[in-house]
Protein backbone atom coordinates (compact mmCIF):
# COMPACT_ATOMS: atom_id res chain seq x y z
CA UNK A 1 0.00 0.00 0.00
CA UNK A 2 1.35 3.55 -0.85
CA UNK A 3 -0.69 6.77 -0.48
CA UNK A 4 -0.93 9.80 -2.81
CA UNK A 5 0.68 8.06 -5.76
CA UNK A 6 0.19 9.86 -8.64
CA UNK A 7 -0.26 7.56 -11.95
CA UNK A 8 1.30 10.32 -13.95
CA UNK A 9 4.66 10.33 -12.44
CA UNK A 10 4.85 6.60 -12.23
CA UNK A 11 4.47 6.85 -16.06
CA UNK A 12 7.11 9.26 -16.16
CA UNK A 13 9.72 7.88 -14.47
CA UNK A 14 9.52 4.40 -15.30
CA UNK A 15 7.84 4.45 -18.57
CA UNK A 16 9.01 7.90 -20.46
CA UNK A 17 9.45 7.19 -24.30
CA UNK A 18 6.51 4.69 -25.56
CA UNK A 19 3.79 3.18 -23.54
CA UNK A 20 0.29 3.07 -22.43
CA UNK A 21 -2.08 4.56 -19.61
CA UNK A 22 -4.74 2.45 -19.45
CA UNK A 23 -7.23 5.22 -17.17
CA UNK A 24 -10.46 3.45 -15.78
CA UNK A 25 -12.36 4.99 -12.65
CA UNK A 26 -10.48 3.71 -10.03
CA UNK A 27 -7.59 1.65 -11.55
CA UNK A 28 -4.82 2.64 -13.69
CA UNK A 29 -2.69 0.59 -15.61
CA UNK A 30 0.87 1.77 -17.06
CA UNK A 31 2.75 -0.28 -19.11
CA UNK A 32 5.50 0.16 -22.07
CA UNK A 33 7.45 -2.60 -24.63
CA UNK A 34 10.12 -2.86 -22.78
CA UNK A 35 11.56 -6.29 -20.97
CA UNK A 36 12.34 -9.80 -22.67
CA UNK A 37 8.50 -10.27 -23.57
CA UNK A 38 7.86 -6.83 -24.68
CA UNK A 39 6.97 -6.00 -28.57
CA UNK A 40 5.25 -3.14 -30.78
CA UNK A 41 2.79 -4.46 -33.69
CA UNK A 42 1.78 -1.51 -35.79
CA UNK A 43 -0.50 -2.35 -38.91
CA UNK A 44 -1.84 -1.34 -42.33
CA UNK A 45 -4.67 -2.54 -43.95
CA UNK A 46 -4.39 -3.14 -47.76
CA UNK A 47 -6.47 -5.02 -50.82
CA UNK A 48 -3.28 -7.42 -51.20
CA UNK A 49 -3.22 -7.99 -47.48
CA UNK A 50 -2.59 -6.10 -44.24
CA UNK A 51 1.02 -5.75 -43.22
CA UNK A 52 2.41 -5.91 -39.26
CA UNK A 53 5.73 -4.59 -38.57
CA UNK A 54 6.67 -6.39 -35.17
CA UNK A 55 10.36 -4.80 -33.97
CA UNK A 56 11.50 -4.97 -37.51
CA UNK A 57 9.83 -8.14 -38.61
CA UNK A 58 7.16 -8.13 -41.55
CA UNK A 59 4.53 -9.98 -40.82
CA UNK A 60 1.27 -10.45 -43.54
CA UNK A 61 -2.47 -11.17 -42.63
CA UNK A 62 -4.89 -10.10 -40.79
CA UNK A 63 -3.99 -8.28 -37.82
CA UNK A 64 -6.37 -10.27 -35.34
CA UNK A 65 -4.87 -13.40 -36.83
CA UNK A 66 -1.12 -12.15 -35.43
CA UNK A 67 -3.16 -11.17 -32.15
CA UNK A 68 -4.45 -14.60 -32.00
CA UNK A 69 -1.04 -16.15 -32.40
CA UNK A 70 0.26 -13.70 -29.55
CA UNK A 71 -1.90 -14.37 -26.94
CA UNK A 72 -1.60 -18.35 -27.38
CA UNK A 73 2.47 -18.35 -27.62
CA UNK A 74 2.32 -16.08 -23.82
CA UNK A 75 -1.06 -17.30 -22.89
CA UNK A 76 -1.09 -17.92 -18.93
CA UNK A 77 -4.01 -18.38 -16.09
CA UNK A 78 -2.11 -17.85 -12.90
CA UNK A 79 -0.56 -14.84 -10.94
CA UNK A 80 1.91 -16.25 -8.28
CA UNK A 81 3.83 -13.83 -6.12
CA UNK A 82 7.66 -13.81 -5.51
CA UNK A 83 7.62 -16.55 -3.54
CA UNK A 84 5.49 -18.72 -6.09
CA UNK A 85 2.04 -18.70 -4.06
CA UNK A 86 -0.63 -18.27 -6.33
CA UNK A 87 -2.51 -14.49 -6.04
CA UNK A 88 -6.35 -13.16 -6.90
CA UNK A 89 -5.88 -9.77 -8.33
CA UNK A 90 -8.70 -7.17 -7.53
CA UNK A 91 -9.01 -6.14 -11.56
CA UNK A 92 -9.01 -8.06 -14.77
CA UNK A 93 -5.76 -7.08 -16.25
CA UNK A 94 -3.30 -10.13 -16.64
CA UNK A 95 -0.70 -8.32 -18.94
CA UNK A 96 -1.11 -8.55 -22.73
CA UNK A 97 -1.24 -6.29 -25.91
CA UNK A 98 -2.50 -3.31 -24.72
CA UNK A 99 -3.48 -1.30 -28.19
CA UNK A 100 -6.19 -0.57 -30.75
CA UNK A 101 -7.64 -1.93 -33.61
CA UNK A 102 -8.51 1.56 -36.03
CA UNK A 103 -11.68 1.72 -37.77
CA UNK A 104 -10.07 0.77 -40.93
CA UNK A 105 -9.55 -2.73 -39.59
CA UNK A 106 -13.48 -3.44 -40.50
CA UNK A 107 -12.06 -4.47 -44.04
CA UNK A 108 -10.08 -8.12 -42.06
CA UNK A 109 -13.15 -8.50 -40.23
CA UNK A 110 -16.56 -10.53 -41.25
CA UNK A 111 -18.48 -7.38 -41.25
CA UNK A 112 -16.94 -5.49 -44.29
CA UNK A 113 -13.81 -6.50 -46.38
CA UNK A 114 -14.56 -3.51 -49.11
CA UNK A 115 -12.27 -1.27 -50.57
CA UNK A 116 -9.12 -0.06 -48.67
CA UNK A 117 -9.88 4.60 -48.21
CA UNK A 118 -7.25 6.35 -50.79
CA UNK A 119 -6.42 8.77 -47.77
CA UNK A 120 -5.01 7.05 -45.14
CA UNK A 121 -4.58 8.16 -41.50
CA UNK A 122 -1.49 9.85 -39.81
CA UNK A 123 -1.56 6.84 -37.23
CA UNK A 124 -1.08 2.99 -37.90
CA UNK A 125 -4.70 1.21 -38.67
CA UNK A 126 -3.56 -0.77 -35.55
CA UNK A 127 -0.84 -0.56 -33.29
CA UNK A 128 -0.20 -2.84 -29.98
CA UNK A 129 2.55 -3.30 -27.36
CA UNK A 130 2.65 -7.03 -26.10
CA UNK A 131 3.31 -5.64 -22.48
CA UNK A 132 5.55 -8.41 -20.14
CA UNK A 133 5.61 -6.33 -17.01
CA UNK A 134 3.35 -2.95 -15.52
CA UNK A 135 2.24 -0.98 -12.80
CA UNK A 136 -1.44 -1.19 -11.45
CA UNK A 137 -2.80 1.49 -9.30
CA UNK A 138 -5.97 0.98 -8.00
CA UNK A 139 -6.73 3.59 -5.09
CA UNK A 140 -3.90 3.09 -2.26
CA UNK A 141 -2.41 0.01 -3.71
CA UNK A 142 -0.08 -0.76 -6.42
CA UNK A 143 0.41 -3.54 -7.84
CA UNK A 144 3.66 -4.69 -10.36
CA UNK A 145 3.21 -7.37 -12.67
CA UNK A 146 6.00 -9.13 -14.58
CA UNK A 147 5.92 -11.81 -17.15
CA UNK A 148 8.24 -15.01 -16.10
CA UNK A 149 8.94 -17.87 -18.12
CA UNK A 150 8.07 -21.14 -16.20
CA UNK A 151 11.24 -23.07 -14.47
CA UNK A 152 13.57 -19.76 -14.56
CA UNK A 153 14.59 -17.76 -11.62
CA UNK A 154 13.21 -14.52 -10.82
CA UNK A 155 15.78 -11.84 -10.26
CA UNK A 156 13.68 -9.41 -9.14
CA UNK A 157 15.73 -6.58 -10.54
CA UNK A 158 13.01 -4.89 -12.23
CA UNK A 159 10.67 -5.05 -9.06
CA UNK A 160 12.90 -3.51 -7.55
CA UNK A 161 13.61 -0.19 -9.88
CA UNK A 162 9.53 -0.02 -10.24
CA UNK A 163 8.66 -0.25 -6.70
CA UNK A 164 11.17 2.69 -6.11
CA UNK A 165 10.00 4.77 -8.87
CA UNK A 166 6.41 3.96 -7.31
CA UNK A 167 7.22 5.21 -3.83
CA UNK A 168 8.91 8.13 -5.04
CA UNK A 169 6.20 9.05 -7.68
CA UNK A 170 4.48 11.89 -6.22
CA UNK A 171 1.73 14.56 -7.33
CA UNK A 172 3.69 16.97 -9.57
CA UNK A 173 1.46 18.79 -11.85
CA UNK A 174 3.10 19.72 -15.58
CA UNK A 175 1.77 22.69 -16.81
CA UNK A 176 0.27 22.55 -19.84
CA UNK A 177 -0.18 25.84 -22.45
CA UNK A 178 -3.31 25.36 -24.44
CA UNK A 179 -2.44 26.19 -27.63
CA UNK A 180 -3.54 29.95 -29.35
CA UNK A 181 -5.23 28.09 -32.08
CA UNK A 182 -8.67 26.61 -33.28
CA UNK A 183 -9.08 23.40 -34.88
CA UNK A 184 -11.16 23.52 -38.35
CA UNK A 185 -13.50 21.20 -39.61
CA UNK A 186 -12.38 18.77 -42.72
CA UNK A 187 -15.84 19.93 -43.74
CA UNK A 188 -18.19 22.57 -43.67
CA UNK A 189 -21.39 22.77 -42.15
CA UNK A 190 -23.18 23.62 -45.82
CA UNK A 191 -20.73 20.47 -47.07
CA UNK A 192 -22.22 18.13 -43.91
CA UNK A 193 -26.09 19.56 -44.52
CA UNK A 194 -25.57 17.87 -48.09
CA UNK A 195 -24.39 14.51 -46.53
CA UNK A 196 -26.40 14.51 -43.76
CA UNK A 197 -29.46 15.16 -46.88
CA UNK A 198 -27.63 11.76 -48.98
CA UNK A 199 -27.67 10.20 -45.87
CA UNK A 200 -31.37 10.29 -45.10
CA UNK A 201 -32.17 9.41 -48.92
CA UNK A 202 -30.23 6.52 -48.20
CA UNK A 203 -32.22 5.78 -45.00
CA UNK A 204 -35.62 6.46 -47.15
CA UNK A 205 -34.40 4.07 -49.77
CA UNK A 206 -34.62 1.52 -47.43
CA UNK A 207 -30.27 0.87 -47.50
CA UNK A 208 -29.72 1.68 -43.85
CA UNK A 209 -32.17 2.57 -40.58
CA UNK A 210 -29.44 4.68 -39.21
CA UNK A 211 -26.05 6.78 -40.49
CA UNK A 212 -23.08 7.61 -38.48
CA UNK A 213 -21.67 10.30 -40.17
CA UNK A 214 -18.48 11.42 -38.95
CA UNK A 215 -15.77 14.54 -39.58
CA UNK A 216 -12.52 15.45 -37.95
CA UNK A 217 -11.19 19.16 -37.04
CA UNK A 218 -7.44 19.77 -36.99
CA UNK A 219 -4.85 22.40 -37.24
CA UNK A 220 -1.40 21.97 -37.55
CA UNK A 221 1.10 22.24 -34.45
CA UNK A 222 4.66 24.50 -33.94
CA UNK A 223 5.43 22.08 -31.59
CA UNK A 224 4.07 19.31 -28.90
CA UNK A 225 6.75 18.99 -26.18
CA UNK A 226 5.76 16.34 -23.90
CA UNK A 227 2.40 14.68 -25.48
CA UNK A 228 1.38 13.43 -21.89
CA UNK A 229 0.72 16.59 -20.52
CA UNK A 230 -1.67 16.60 -23.16
CA UNK A 231 -3.24 13.97 -21.71
CA UNK A 232 -3.14 15.16 -18.46
CA UNK A 233 -5.02 18.36 -19.40
CA UNK A 234 -7.75 16.34 -21.35
CA UNK A 235 -8.47 13.82 -18.73
CA UNK A 236 -8.48 16.86 -16.10
CA UNK A 237 -11.39 18.54 -18.16
CA UNK A 238 -13.03 15.70 -19.30
CA UNK A 239 -12.59 12.76 -17.00
CA UNK A 240 -14.19 9.38 -18.30
CA UNK A 241 -14.27 5.65 -17.29
CA UNK A 242 -12.44 3.85 -20.72
CA UNK A 243 -9.65 6.67 -20.66
CA UNK A 244 -6.50 5.67 -22.05
CA UNK A 245 -3.65 6.85 -23.10
CA UNK A 246 -0.90 5.46 -25.81
CA UNK A 247 2.08 6.93 -27.39
CA UNK A 248 3.93 5.24 -29.82
CA UNK A 249 6.62 6.72 -32.10
CA UNK A 250 5.68 9.61 -33.61
CA UNK A 251 1.67 9.50 -32.56
CA UNK A 252 0.22 9.80 -29.34
CA UNK A 253 -3.59 8.99 -28.59
CA UNK A 254 -5.16 10.78 -26.13
CA UNK A 255 -9.04 9.66 -25.35
CA UNK A 256 -11.48 10.07 -23.25
CA UNK A 257 -13.96 7.92 -24.03
CA UNK A 258 -16.95 6.59 -21.83
CA UNK A 259 -18.36 3.84 -24.15
CA UNK A 260 -17.09 0.29 -23.70
CA UNK A 261 -17.29 -1.59 -26.57
CA UNK A 262 -16.71 -5.11 -25.62
CA UNK A 263 -15.47 -6.90 -22.24
CA UNK A 264 -14.96 -10.56 -21.96
CA UNK A 265 -14.59 -12.27 -18.40
CA UNK A 266 -11.63 -15.41 -19.09
CA UNK A 267 -13.16 -17.41 -16.10
CA UNK A 268 -16.71 -16.56 -16.60
CA UNK A 269 -16.36 -16.26 -20.42
CA UNK A 270 -19.46 -13.07 -19.88
CA UNK A 271 -19.21 -10.52 -22.62
CA UNK A 272 -20.21 -7.35 -21.98
CA UNK A 273 -21.38 -4.43 -24.87
CA UNK A 274 -22.47 -0.97 -23.77
CA UNK A 275 -23.11 1.22 -26.53
CA UNK A 276 -24.25 5.03 -26.42
CA UNK A 277 -26.62 6.41 -28.13
CA UNK A 278 -28.06 10.01 -27.79
CA UNK A 279 -25.95 13.20 -26.39
CA UNK A 280 -27.47 16.32 -24.57
CA UNK A 281 -25.42 19.23 -23.32
CA UNK A 282 -24.49 19.76 -19.65
CA UNK A 283 -24.97 23.01 -17.69
CA UNK A 284 -23.58 24.67 -14.52
CA UNK A 285 -27.58 25.69 -14.00
CA UNK A 286 -28.82 22.52 -12.25
CA UNK A 287 -32.28 23.46 -13.57
CA UNK A 288 -30.78 23.89 -16.95
CA UNK A 289 -29.34 20.57 -16.95
CA UNK A 290 -31.77 18.66 -15.64
CA UNK A 291 -34.05 19.67 -18.29
CA UNK A 292 -31.68 18.90 -20.67
CA UNK A 293 -31.12 15.22 -19.27
CA UNK A 294 -34.93 14.86 -19.44
CA UNK A 295 -35.56 16.31 -22.83
CA UNK A 296 -32.80 13.29 -23.82
CA UNK A 297 -34.58 10.65 -22.17
CA UNK A 298 -37.47 11.70 -23.53
CA UNK A 299 -36.12 11.98 -27.14
CA UNK A 300 -38.04 9.62 -29.99
CA UNK A 301 -34.85 9.67 -32.14
CA UNK A 302 -32.43 9.11 -29.22
CA UNK A 303 -34.58 6.51 -28.47
CA UNK A 304 -35.17 4.82 -31.49
CA UNK A 305 -31.23 4.79 -31.81
CA UNK A 306 -30.79 2.61 -28.64
CA UNK A 307 -33.10 0.22 -30.08
CA UNK A 308 -31.06 -0.10 -33.19
CA UNK A 309 -27.93 -0.80 -31.83
CA UNK A 310 -29.73 -2.82 -29.11
CA UNK A 311 -30.38 -5.46 -32.27
CA UNK A 312 -27.28 -4.54 -33.90
CA UNK A 313 -25.66 -5.77 -30.95
CA UNK A 314 -27.55 -8.75 -30.21
CA UNK A 315 -27.03 -9.81 -33.59
CA UNK A 316 -22.98 -9.65 -33.32
CA UNK A 317 -22.61 -11.21 -30.31
CA UNK A 318 -24.66 -14.40 -30.90
CA UNK A 319 -22.47 -14.88 -33.71
CA UNK A 320 -19.82 -15.52 -30.95
CA UNK A 321 -22.24 -16.56 -27.80
CA UNK A 322 -23.83 -19.30 -26.59
CA UNK A 323 -27.18 -19.79 -28.04
CA UNK A 324 -30.00 -18.35 -26.06
CA UNK A 325 -27.44 -16.38 -23.58
CA UNK A 326 -27.63 -13.19 -25.63
CA UNK A 327 -29.75 -10.55 -23.44
CA UNK A 328 -30.25 -6.62 -23.49
CA UNK A 329 -29.95 -5.98 -19.41
CA UNK A 330 -30.51 -2.30 -19.46
CA UNK A 331 -31.74 0.06 -22.41
CA UNK A 332 -32.17 4.03 -22.78
CA UNK A 333 -30.29 4.37 -19.49
CA UNK A 334 -29.36 7.85 -18.68
CA UNK A 335 -25.59 8.34 -17.49
CA UNK A 336 -24.09 11.98 -16.96
CA UNK A 337 -20.16 12.87 -17.66
CA UNK A 338 -18.40 16.02 -17.07
CA UNK A 339 -20.20 17.21 -20.49
CA UNK A 340 -22.49 15.54 -21.87
CA UNK A 341 -25.51 13.29 -20.56
CA UNK A 342 -26.28 10.43 -22.50
CA UNK A 343 -28.15 7.52 -23.01
CA UNK A 344 -26.53 3.82 -22.48
CA UNK A 345 -27.85 0.27 -23.36
CA UNK A 346 -26.13 -2.52 -22.41
CA UNK A 347 -26.03 -6.45 -24.19
CA UNK A 348 -24.30 -9.74 -22.42
CA UNK A 349 -24.15 -12.71 -23.47
CA UNK A 350 -21.60 -15.81 -22.91
CA UNK A 351 -18.86 -16.24 -25.34
CA UNK A 352 -19.28 -19.82 -27.31
CA UNK A 353 -15.28 -18.92 -28.97
CA UNK A 354 -12.25 -17.47 -28.46
CA UNK A 355 -12.09 -13.71 -27.16
CA UNK A 356 -10.48 -12.41 -30.52
CA UNK A 357 -13.17 -14.19 -32.52
CA UNK A 358 -15.81 -12.45 -29.91
CA UNK A 359 -14.45 -9.10 -31.40
CA UNK A 360 -13.77 -9.81 -34.71
CA UNK A 361 -17.34 -10.80 -35.06
CA UNK A 362 -19.05 -7.52 -33.44
CA UNK A 363 -16.06 -5.51 -35.13
CA UNK A 364 -16.35 -2.22 -36.29
CA UNK A 365 -18.44 -1.07 -33.47
CA UNK A 366 -21.55 -0.78 -34.38
CA UNK A 367 -22.43 2.54 -32.63
CA UNK A 368 -20.07 4.25 -34.71
CA UNK A 369 -21.45 2.55 -37.92
CA UNK A 370 -25.30 2.26 -38.29
CA UNK A 371 -27.63 -0.59 -39.62
CA UNK A 372 -27.60 -3.07 -41.39
CA UNK A 373 -23.63 -2.19 -41.07
CA UNK A 374 -22.15 -4.07 -43.92
CA UNK A 375 -24.02 -1.93 -46.22
CA UNK A 376 -23.76 1.09 -44.20
CA UNK A 377 -20.33 1.54 -43.98
CA UNK A 378 -20.36 0.87 -47.86
CA UNK A 379 -22.59 4.29 -47.58
CA UNK A 380 -20.31 5.96 -45.13
CA UNK A 381 -17.16 5.37 -46.99
CA UNK A 382 -18.80 7.00 -50.41
CA UNK A 383 -20.27 10.21 -47.46
CA UNK A 384 -16.85 10.60 -45.63
CA UNK A 385 -14.04 10.17 -48.31
CA UNK A 386 -11.42 9.49 -45.92
CA UNK A 387 -10.18 6.90 -43.47
CA UNK A 388 -10.94 7.59 -39.75
CA UNK A 389 -8.10 6.07 -38.51
CA UNK A 390 -7.99 5.24 -35.06
CA UNK A 391 -11.29 7.39 -34.07
CA UNK A 392 -14.50 4.70 -34.25
CA UNK A 393 -12.46 1.40 -33.37
CA UNK A 394 -11.51 0.24 -30.05
CA UNK A 395 -8.53 0.85 -27.51
CA UNK A 396 -8.29 -1.34 -24.90
CA UNK A 397 -6.35 -4.94 -23.96
CA UNK A 398 -5.89 -8.50 -24.88
CA UNK A 399 -5.18 -10.37 -21.94
CA UNK A 400 -2.98 -13.41 -21.83
CA UNK A 401 -5.23 -15.02 -19.77
CA UNK A 402 -8.04 -14.63 -22.49
CA UNK A 403 -9.53 -11.66 -21.19
CA UNK A 404 -10.04 -8.67 -22.64
CA UNK A 405 -11.60 -4.42 -22.33
CA UNK A 406 -11.63 -2.70 -25.12
CA UNK A 407 -13.92 0.93 -25.48
CA UNK A 408 -14.90 2.79 -28.27
CA UNK A 409 -12.61 5.31 -29.83
CA UNK A 410 -14.26 8.56 -29.58
CA UNK A 411 -14.12 11.81 -27.32
CA UNK A 412 -10.41 11.31 -28.69
CA UNK A 413 -7.43 13.70 -29.37
CA UNK A 414 -4.45 12.51 -32.02
CA UNK A 415 -1.16 13.99 -31.82
CA UNK A 416 0.99 13.01 -35.12
CA UNK A 417 3.61 13.62 -36.72
CA UNK A 418 5.63 14.01 -33.10
CA UNK A 419 8.64 13.98 -34.96
CA UNK A 420 8.40 15.99 -37.86
CA UNK A 421 5.19 18.46 -39.11
CA UNK A 422 3.15 18.08 -35.95
CA UNK A 423 -0.82 18.43 -35.83
CA UNK A 424 -3.70 17.68 -33.60
CA UNK A 425 -7.28 15.78 -35.31
CA UNK A 426 -10.54 15.68 -33.51
CA UNK A 427 -12.96 13.85 -34.87
CA UNK A 428 -16.90 13.87 -34.57
CA UNK A 429 -20.00 12.39 -35.60
CA UNK A 430 -23.72 11.18 -34.84
CA UNK A 431 -26.29 9.18 -35.69
CA UNK A 432 -28.69 9.99 -38.49
CA UNK A 433 -32.35 8.82 -39.20
CA UNK A 434 -35.23 9.29 -40.68
CA UNK A 435 -35.89 12.47 -37.86
CA UNK A 436 -32.64 13.97 -38.01
CA UNK A 437 -32.63 17.53 -38.34
CA UNK A 438 -29.56 19.14 -40.03
CA UNK A 439 -29.42 21.69 -37.82
CA UNK A 440 -29.62 19.61 -34.57
CA UNK A 441 -26.91 16.71 -36.26
CA UNK A 442 -24.57 19.82 -36.58
CA UNK A 443 -24.60 21.42 -33.52
CA UNK A 444 -24.36 17.80 -31.50
CA UNK A 445 -21.15 17.42 -33.59
CA UNK A 446 -19.63 20.32 -32.74
CA UNK A 447 -20.51 19.77 -28.80
CA UNK A 448 -18.70 16.66 -28.96
CA UNK A 449 -15.80 17.57 -30.51
CA UNK A 450 -15.63 20.87 -28.44
CA UNK A 451 -15.73 18.38 -25.16
CA UNK A 452 -11.73 17.13 -26.43
CA UNK A 453 -10.79 20.61 -28.00
CA UNK A 454 -11.44 22.79 -25.69
CA UNK A 455 -9.25 21.30 -22.72
CA UNK A 456 -6.39 21.29 -25.21
CA UNK A 457 -6.86 24.77 -27.63
CA UNK A 458 -8.12 28.51 -27.08
CA UNK A 459 -9.78 28.86 -30.01
CA UNK A 460 -11.89 25.58 -29.50
CA UNK A 461 -13.67 24.60 -32.91
CA UNK A 462 -14.28 26.85 -36.10
CA UNK A 463 -17.42 25.84 -38.16
CA UNK A 464 -15.44 26.88 -41.33
CA UNK A 465 -13.61 24.32 -43.41
CA UNK A 466 -10.59 24.32 -45.10
CA UNK A 467 -11.14 22.75 -48.61
CA UNK A 468 -13.91 23.40 -50.44
CA UNK A 469 -17.83 21.88 -50.28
Amino acid sequence: DVDGVDAAAVHRSLFAEDGFWLDGRNTSVLGDAGGPFGAVLTHRTSLRGGITHRDGEVLRGDVLDHVQGELSTMAHDIVVDETGSQVNLPFAFRLGLVGYLGYEVRRETADYPGETSEKSAPEPDAAFIRCGRAVVVQDSTVWILELQQRGTDYDGAWRRTAEAAVRAAKPTPKKFARREISLRPHMSKRAYAKRVARARAAIDAGDSYEVCLTTTFGAELDHVGDPLTWYEALRKQNPAPHAAYLKLDDVAVLCSSPERFLSIDAATKRVEARPFKGTAARYDDATQDLRSALTLQNCIKSNAENLMIADLLRNDLSRSCELGSVNVTELCALESFATVHQLVTTVEGTASTSTVDVVKQAFPPGSMTGAPKRRTCEILDDLEGRARGCYAGCLGFFGFDGSADLNVVIRTAVLSGLNSKPRLDVAAGGALTALSDTEEEWNEVVLKARAVADALVEGGVREEALVDD
